[in-house]
This record gives structure tokens, C-alpha cells and sequence, in this order.
């Protein structure tokens, strides 16, 4: 074998390893929730903050989601799959880690309504996610799509939303 093509091998081997390093790091597994349900996917939420905003806000990423409403952890990636935000929780507790920073909420509830601008109800959200059609008051949950991977909410008191969620579930800890 000649000495170049070697070197060649060498570097493709060693791109290869970099490259399988980096998709590894991307979403630990908590170990609180490592037999529980995850789902990823993309998430996108239109809010109008009040009745005369004329342009409303919004926002859109893809998410890694592991856990229940009693704990979990839950990823936020950009379009180039840059970390946006983590956030992790248990009963009573919990944090956001954003730019560096460190936020930590008395509940998951508390986390949300700061991190989204709305009160996106996560015992809800968990309960869409298993298909379950559980409607707090004010919010009104779509799921006809549901098989197909799509849930949509609307949010009708102000501030007004739309929430929509693209997934995939898996179970993680060796479950089918």
C-alpha cells in the first residue's frame, strides 16, 4: 500500500471518528428518565401578544424530549443544530440553561411560560404527545394527525397561540 493512499485511510478514519464524536454528544440521556418515553422532532409556536399587535412573534426549533411531567429533560437546536436551549426538571424544580446562563423555576409551568412568552400547560403537552386529548382551560388540542407524528394546539385567550409539534416517539432504555 502506498504511503499516500495510507495517509488518506488514516484521515477519512480519523473525520469519521470526529464526526461520530459529535452526533454522540448531542442528547444525553438523563438517567432519571432513561426508561421512560422521548420524542424529537420539530416544534413551532406563533403568539399574538395582545389583540392589537399587528405582527406576532414566533418561534420555531427542533427538540429532543425526554421524561414526564414529573421530570425530564428537553433540548432546543436551531436550524444548524446549535444548541438553543436545556432544560431539565424533577418534582418541584427547575432549570434553563441559555447562552451560558443558568436559570432555575419552581416548577417546569414557571420555566415555560418565561422561556415561550405563554403558559404552554406541560402536564397538556405530555398527555398530546401519548394522544390523550386533554384540554386545559383556554386551550383547544387538535390531534386528528396524531398517528402521522403532528399535534396542533390554538391557545384562545390573550395572548393568542398556535402551537404545533412534528415527532417522532421512541422508548428509550431498551423498551420496543
Amino acid at each position: 500500500m502506498s504511503d499516500s493512499l495510507l495517509v488518506r485511510r488514516l484521515v477519512l478514519l480519523a473525520l469519521c471518528a470526529l464526526l461520530t464524536a459529535c452526533a454522540l454528544t448531542r442528547t444525553p440521556v438523563p438517567p432519571a428518565t432513561s426508561t421512560l418515553a422521548a420524542w424529537s422532532g420539530r416544534l413551532s409556536m406563533r403568539a399574538q401578544a395582545s389583540e392589537t399587535a399587528s405582527t406576532p412573534s414566533t418561534f420555531n426549533a427542533q427538540f429532543d424530549l425526554q421524561g414526564s411531567p414529573q421530570g425530564g429533560a428537553l433540548q432546543l437546536f436551531g436550524p444548524l443544530g446549535t444548541t438553543l436551549a436545556e432544560v431539565s426538571w424533577e418534582a418541584g424544580f427547575a432549570r434553563l440553561r441559555i447562552r451560558g446562563e443558568s436559570r432555575e423555576y419552581a416548577d417546569l409551568d414557571a420555566l415555560m411560560t418565561d422561556l415561550l412568552g405563554i403558559n404552554l400547560p406541560t402536564q397538556a403537552l405530555f398527555a398530546w404527545l401519548k394522544g390523550d386529548a386533554l384540554a386545559p382551560p383556554g386551550w383547544q388540542v387538535n390531534l386528528s394527525e396524531h398517528a402521522h407524528g403532528r399535534i396542533s394546539a390554538l391557545k384562545l385567550s390573550v395572548p393568542r397561540a398556535q402551537f404545533t409539534l412534528l415527532f417522532q416517539a421512541q422508548r428509550l432504555g431498551g423498551a420496543p
